[in-house]
């Protein structure tokens, strides 16, 4: 296993450890840049990816894209669409399965989880003989804030 110094490992999650297995089981290493757009979308979730580049002060912007690059092969992240634009986020296996809600107002998105859903989806997947190999969903409409604001 790669190994991280001591002032990171101090602060290392068992996904910092699952993300470092991968990437050196694969011949890549644990960058600035990787490990960098990876704290950033497990503690602020799915982001633009230009938002992602134009935030780091210390990586160029062709060094944001390039790890985008690597950790869409590594099945790190995922590309998915929220509130109309194009985000990233990280995958299943590095986060907690959810879903978002977006408000058509002020573009707040909520993550949000539910196993009754879950075991809703797998229901009609399995009623219309399909086998689910993933899915995404985005409930659209007013937040409470914008609600208030509607007449």
């Amino acid at each position: 296993m790669q190994r991280l110094p001591a002032r990171r490992l101090r602060h290392a999650s068992p996904a910092d450890f699952d993300l470092m297995h991968s990437l050196r089981s694969k011949g890549l290493k644990a960058t600035g840049p990787r490990l960098y757009v990876f704290h950033f979308l497990r503690d602020n979730g799915a982001c633009v990816p230009s938002e992602l580049a134009n935030r780091s002060r210390t990586f160029n912007r062709a060094s944001m894209y390039r790890t985008l690059k690597v950790f869409r092969e590594q099945k790190v992240i995922q590309d998915i669409v929220i509130g109309g634009k194009r985000k990233v986020e990280l995958t299943d296996r590095y986060t907690y399965h959810h879903h978002h809600m977006s408000c058509t107002r002020c573009g707040e998105v909520i993550s949000f989880g539910s196993q009754k859903l879950e075991i809703v989806l797998q229901e009609v997947s399995r009623l219309k003989g399909y086998k689910e190999t993933g899915h995404q969903i985005e409930i659209t409409g007013l937040c409470p804030g914008c609600q208030r604001g509607v007449s």
